[in-house]
């Protein structure tokens, strides 16, 4: 099942997305990227109902649960005196980069510009505005550092096992 999903996802819905190796993507998803600029590397799994309304590059070996939304954070100018905010356009984006060996709880929101570090947990219903450091476990709205997955000696020899290159 999972193949047929892949091939609607990246062929037929959303032929501009890349993907460099195997994503489980339910129907349920969302994606509007405003720039077309969507890309997921090796073992990436989004959770049912997902959202996708900025540009954002996942790394490898990431989970993702149900419902988290990657938001713009400039999607409508408000600062044009004058002018609705209906009319106003739209502000810019950077995108959002999701590093290796992430995971992300259940109705987080990433907004654009963040990047999530090598690593990291996102706690259920976190709202993350500022990078998130590698291997750092943060929740909150907004999300702030509550601690990390290793000490230094273990995400030294963590990386050792996996190959990681520093």
């Amino acid at each position: 099942m999972n193949a047929a999903r892949t091939w609607y996802w990246f062929r037929l819905r959303h032929p501009w997305m890349i993907k460099r190796g195997f994503v489980r993507l339910p129907l349920s998803v969302s994606v509007t990227s405003p720039n077309r600029r969507v890309s997921f590397g090796h073992r990436v799994q989004l959770g049912p109902r997902c959202t996708i309304q900025t540009d954002v590059s996942f790394g490898d070996s990431i989970l993702v649960a149900g419902e988290v939304a990657f938001l713009g954070r400039h999607d409508h100018r408000t600062d044009i005196v004058g002018a609705t905010v209906w009319g106003s356009g739209r502000g810019i984006n950077r995108g959002i980069i999701i590093e290796d060996d992430v995971w992300i709880g259940r109705r987080a929101i990433i907004l654009d510009g963040v990047t999530v570090g090598r690593g990291a947990v996102v706690g259920a219903g976190s709202v993350v505005t500022k990078t998130v450091s590698p291997y750092a476990i943060v929740a909150g709205v907004p999300a702030k550092e509550v601690g990390k997955r290793f000490t230094d000696e273990q995400m030294r020899r963590h990386e050792q096992i996996l190959g990681i290159d520093n």
